[in-house]
């Protein structure tokens, strides 16, 4: 699941600084929930993290801001979590054979960051752990990269704010599995479950649910 504001709330988003992703686990249907206020690059490095939480069955609140120390509830769990997210979006010997020496530092992260989908800081932390690059350069690039980040997010922030509103369908279909949509009115209409318990799973009712049910056929194909 993803959302980037409390129910259907679009005043109360939700804060990155707060949290990016979580997981519940469950036996058979674990739970992955994404921020959809965060970049896309970091939603994909987010989703690995927890699925790394999902195979080791131990759920944990991720929680990782860049510009503070946070102190995890388990650590040495959550910098695992990020080498294995890291290594499934950029494998070290992937990461060495691409990598060019002719050029400068900053081309490499672009370059590879576009290329694998992979956010620039990831990008350059996966340098420094893989030693193509010393920590002096490292310091000095990753903090060049937040700094441009902020700006960027503030912009884009500001954007959201004065380009607010868009297609309520699009935002809350964008925000379920079309799958799980199809399984819940499936059942409705079977009478295996209350509409009234389809209406709160979907979170829409009546005539919202109707054109909801419409504007998601075909999606799950």
């Amino acid at each position: 699941m993803q959302s980037g504001i409390v129910g259907g709330s679009t005043s109360r988003t939700l804060d990155i600084n707060e949290f990016r992703a979580f997981v519940m686990i469950d036996e058979y249907v674990p739970l992955i929930f994404i921020n959809a206020t965060d970049s896309p690059r970091a939603k994909i490095f987010s989703l690995c993290h927890e699925l790394v939480h999902i195979w080791l069955g131990i759920d944990e609140l991720y929680n990782d801001i860049f510009t503070a120390n946070r102190t995890f509830n388990n650590e040495k769990l959550e910098i695992f979590c990020n080498e294995v997210a890291a290594e499934i979006l950029l494998p070290k010997q992937l990461l060495k054979n691409i990598y060019d020496k002719q050029e400068d530092v900053n081309v490499n992260i672009n370059n590879i960051s576009k290329r694998y989908s992979v956010s620039k800081l990831v990008t350059c932390i996966r340098m420094k752990n893989v030693n193509l690059i010393n920590k002096k350069t490292f310091d000095s690039v990753y903090a060049n990269l937040l700094e441009n980040i902020e700006e960027n997010f503030s912009k884009e922030k500001q954007n959201d704010q004065s380009n607010s509103g868009g297609n309520f369908y699009n935002l809350l279909g964008s925000r379920l599995d079309p799958r799980f949509v199809h399984s819940v009115n499936r059942k409705a209409r079977e009478g295996s479950i209350l509409y009234t318990e389809a209406y709160e799973l979907v979170g829409a009712k009546g005539k919202t649910y109707d054109k909801l049910m419409d504007h998601m056929e075909g999606r799950c194909n």
